[in-house]
């Protein structure tokens, strides 16, 4: 068990908008499933990586039950499911549909180094 979740458990899936991701993307989205995965409460997520967003499925945490919108920053209750939009941070280049970082100071070691090894090079 690392962080409050088994990682063996977690399912990770690209949409067809996403064709792959770099590997400084796969860094720092690493945090921001990490922190999906704590909020959400949800032992077997199963995670979608849009171009725009990121989806955690069901939210169990009892704190947020019957609550909807903004609960953190980029975080949005929808319908009972947890969704992270993504700022303009990242990009996804049309022709080649890769999901790329940004911003103005990219990582340069990953935010949760297991995750991490979970997408990249999976999604590379």
């Amino acid at each position: 068990m690392n962080n409050g979740f088994y990682t063996y458990s977690i399912n990770i899936e690209l949409d067809s908008s996403v064709k792959s991701l770099t590997k400084v993307a796969a860094m720092c989205i690493s945090g921001t499933i990490q922190n999906g995965i704590f909020i959400t409460q949800n032992e077997c997520p199963n995670i979608k990586i849009y171009k725009n967003k990121i989806e955690f499925g069901k939210c169990y945490n009892p704190m947020y039950q019957g609550v909807s919108g903004n609960i953190f920053p980029n975080f949005f209750l929808e319908f009972g499911n947890l969704v992270y939009y993504f700022n303009d941070s990242y990009k996804c280049s049309i022709f080649n549909k890769q999901l790329d970082y940004k911003g103005a100071f990219a990582p340069t070691v990953p935010d949760n180094e297991q995750i991490f090894n979970m997408i990249y090079p999976r999604f590379a």
